[in-house]
């Protein structure tokens, strides 16, 4: 009995980690298949919009391209090459500076992607490349076309390091290997202690990738194979012998033993049927957590790809808004002594339109950044931070003579970046809401309550009414008319975020037309300098 526990055991701990790894291979496998179709989506959308507009201003498509660069993981270059596939526009200038002004059809892989997407009128992704810049990757090409006009193509320049480290979860990094090949090619790999071939549990699975097949292949560490294995597997073992032992025993013992081994073969029988329920508990705890870290899985995916749709909308939405403007603009220029002063009226109330769709799109943009990306933290002077705000709000208002006070020494432990759109905005409103005052004043600082560090930016301006507090940190909300104030109503709403990812709080005291405070706590558990 006990040793048919053994072997159950046994073989839960084997279905358990065969689950495991199937799990996560299809989640591996799903968010690379998203990673590659979001690729190729934006290069296309950027075709499309060539294709209607008859071409792209250079100056727009500089843009566009270092935005996709600075946020998509993996992709290091974008450019347009013309239709001899030679580079003309390259971003960023690291990458400019290698292959500006030289053809992409530099090897045989390169060449027939690049005459199939011109041919075909497709985009393609090219088999394994040695990149001019150095390293191992892949190029995706969108052809241009105006009418039947080939104009080139537009193409994003991919690391395979960088990308599938991009796609690959932390939580999960140590706990598994990885080999991604294609036709026989390795494209990556990290593995964790044994080869592939030496382990039970390899499962393999494949995505299509524009016209490619890429081929994964995933195993666990012998780390995480020894965590999920159940202690109750060596006991039931242990408990085998030593009862096999006693029942030797018991009959060399003679029959007057026979009463006392009936007792202990009762309680064998009941450490096996706790031992069994013990286990099944085990596995239905083992179920629910396999479950919840699904659940939370699915949820980081479902948070990526909202980013991503927001990201892509508001590119989208800006060129129509450029549109807009620039052809509002043509008009009142070329053709200001045919319109009427209501004609102008209306084309100067369409630029503005545009102009403040363009700033709610960009808010929108600061407002998703906050929530995403890994916090890389490191020691912050909040004070030097502080002045050099200052500094760039009197160069652009340099008519304006405000009195302004920073408190020396103030270094925390956050995120360089975050932080410093968070004091952005915090100093900026404190300069926007003095803009009335005869003798603005400004104040940076920190205090003591209840033992705690809080820093403070405090100013003598309009102010606001308490009873309306709540609304102060929600997307979209102002407590001050446009005519009075210009603003957007994201900038508290980020500030509030950047805050709660780094653990803190933030409020406010004011007093309408006597200036206001807005106090912010970092995490209690980092070590304040």
């Amino acid at each position: 009995m006990s040793i048919f526990v053994w072997i159950q055991l046994k073989n839960v701990d084997r279905e358990n980690i065969t689950q495991l790894t199937a799990s996560e291979l299809h989640n591996f496998v799903f968010a690379t298949d998203i990673a590659v179709k979001h690729q190729r989506s934006i290069l296309e959308r950027l075709g499309q919009r060539w294709e209607m507009r008859g071409g792209t201003p250079k100056q727009e498509f500089a843009a566009d391209g270092q935005n996709y660069v600075s946020d998509e993981s993996g992709m290091f270059g974008m450019a347009w090459a013309d239709d001899s596939f030679t580079a003309q526009w390259v971003i960023p200038d690291r990458v400019a500076d290698q292959i500006q002004g030289l053809t992409l059809a530099f090897n045989e892989a390169m060449t027939q992607s690049l005459v199939k997407a011109r041919d075909e009128r497709i985009t393609t992704l090219t088999e394994p490349v040695s990149l001019r810049i150095g390293g191992f990757g892949f190029a995706i090409f969108s052809p241009l076309f105006v009418g039947d006009t080939f104009q080139g193509v537009v193409t994003g320049g991919y690391n395979y390091d960088s990308f599938f480290e991009g796609l690959l979860p932390k939580n999960i990094q140590g706990s598994f290997s990885f080999v991604i090949k294609q036709d026989g090619t390795t494209l990556y790999e990290k593995k964790h202690g044994i080869e592939a071939s030496s382990s039970p549990y390899k499962q393999t699975a494949t995505v299509s990738a524009i016209g490619n097949t890429w081929s994964i292949t995933i195993w666990p560490s012998p780390e995480l194979i020894r965590d999920m294995r159940s202690p109750w597997a060596d006991v039931v073992l242990v408990a085998c012998l030593l009862f096999t032992l006693l029942l030797v025993a018991a009959l060399r013992l003679g029959a007057g033993l026979q009463n006392y081994l009936g007792v202990i073969q009762k309680q064998n029988e009941a450490l096996a049927i706790e031992i069994n329920e013990r286990s099944a508990a085990e596995h239905r705890a083992d179920e629910l957590n396999r479950s919840l870290e699904e659940h939370t899985k699915e949820l980081e995916a479902a948070n990526k790809e909202l980013a991503a749709f927001s990201y892509s909308v508001s590119h989208d939405l800006r060129a129509p808004l450029r549109s807009m403007d620039g052809f509002s603009r043509a008009l009142l220029e070329d053709y200001e002594d045919k319109l009427d002063d209501m004609g102008r009226d209306y084309l100067n109330r369409i630029r503005r339109a545009s102009e403040r769709m363009n700033d709610l799109i960009e808010a929108i943009l600061t407002l998703s950044r906050a929530t995403q990306g890994e916090l890389k933290r490191r020691p912050i002077d909040l004070s030097e931070m502080a002045r050099s705000i200052i500094s760039d709000l009197q160069n652009t208002q340099p008519e304006r003579s405000v009195d302004v006070e920073i408190e020396d020494g103030m270094t925390v432990v956050g995120d360089d970046r975050m932080l410093r759109v968070m004091l952005e905005n915090l100093i900026g409103n404190a300069w926007k809401y003095t803009g009335k005052c005869e003798q603005p004043r400004i104040e940076v600082g920190k205090t003591l309550k209840n033992d705690a560090v809080v820093y403070f930016i405090r100013d003598n301006g309009a102010g606001f009414d308490m009873t309306y507090a709540d609304r102060l940190f929600t997307p979209f909300q102002r407590l001050h008319k446009k005519t009075d104030f210009e603003g957007t109503g994201v900038g508290l709403a980020s500030v509030r975020r950047i805050i709660n990812r780094h653990g803190g709080e933030v409020w406010a005291e004011s007093q309408l037309d006597e200036g206001a405070t807005f106090y912010f706590t970092m995490d209690s558990k980092e070590r304040f300098l």
